[in-house]
């Protein structure tokens, strides 16, 4: 089915992995992540916005908000993650994607 619009909320949680990670280990993978960005971005994802909050036991979770326009690009992101070094001294992450809901803003924009 067609969707005009989607997002997707990409967090991460370094957590424990992380933090036992020698401080080259954590710098190789940040920018094996940085890496990632960059070839997501030229494949046409766009940056939302990023946001930040405390987890009680793994620490902070960094979430990126980013606009795609297909599932496919969702995808790349979780083939990405998974497949890197980067994604193995990381304590979790998950995608959580959504598409335009018209009814809901409609009404929004309404109020």
């Amino acid at each position: 089915m067609a969707n005009e619009r989607w997002e997707v909320i990409l967090q991460i949680q370094l957590g424990l992995p992380w933090r036992q990670a020698s401080a080259e280990q954590r710098k190789e993978a940040h920018a094996e992540f940085l890496e990632m960005a960059k070839k997501w971005k030229a494949s046409g994802i766009r940056l939302i916005g990023t946001f930040t909050f405390p987890h009680v036991l793994n620490g902070y979770s960094n979430n990126w908000f980013f606009g795609i326009d297909n599932d496919t690009q969702m995808d790349q992101i979780n083939r990405d993650i998974m497949g890197s070094q980067f994604g193995k001294i990381i304590e979790d992450f998950s995608l959580a994607n959504g598409g335009a809901n018209a009814d809901f803003e409609e009404n929004w924009r309404s109020w």
